[in-house]
């Protein structure tokens, strides 16, 4: 990622902070509004050609919430993206930790309900056969977050 647009990134989560008064809300301050803040801030960065962009080149792992058809947890990945909206709301289900973004048990992704990847053991999931790089973000890889 270009320096101009990591420097652009940061500019637009310290506006969007800001205008949420995060900084005033104490230790607790992104509860219940981290959500839109995420959605907005991807919003204002994410260019219309996104989607395209992506493709066969984005995995998102997301976790797929019970239901009557299938009682359990199971984790999905998300690799095809119809438009930039679709992508964003994509971002959303994979990230969504429960009710501290947006006071909501679930995202909504497509017309299922799903949480955070790595809640349901999205963990294990691998880049895609044949995928020349992978970047794999992850809670557990820093030793700070392993240590808490």
């Amino acid at each position: 990622m270009p320096h101009h647009t990591v420097d652009r990134a940061l500019e637009v989560a310290l506006t969007l902070s800001n205008e949420a008064n995060v900084f005033s809300r104490g230790k607790w301050g992104l509860l219940g509004i981290w959500g839109d803040l995420i959605e907005r801030w991807l919003e204002e960065m994410l260019p219309e050609e996104a989607a395209a962009r992506c493709a066969g080149r984005v995995v998102l792992a997301a976790g797929a919430v019970p239901r009557v058809d299938r009682p359990w947890f199971e984790a999905e990945l998300l690799t095809r993206f119809d438009s930039r909206r679709d992508l964003i709301e994509a971002n959303l289900a994979s990230i969504h930790v429960p009710l501290f973004l947006d006071y909501k048990l679930t995202a909504r992704f497509r017309g299922a309900h799903y949480v955070d990847g790595s809640l349901v053991g999205g963990e294990w999931l691998l880049a895609p056969t044949g995928a020349p790089e992978c970047i794999h973000l992850s809670h557990s890889a820093d030793p700070r977050m392993r240590a808490k």
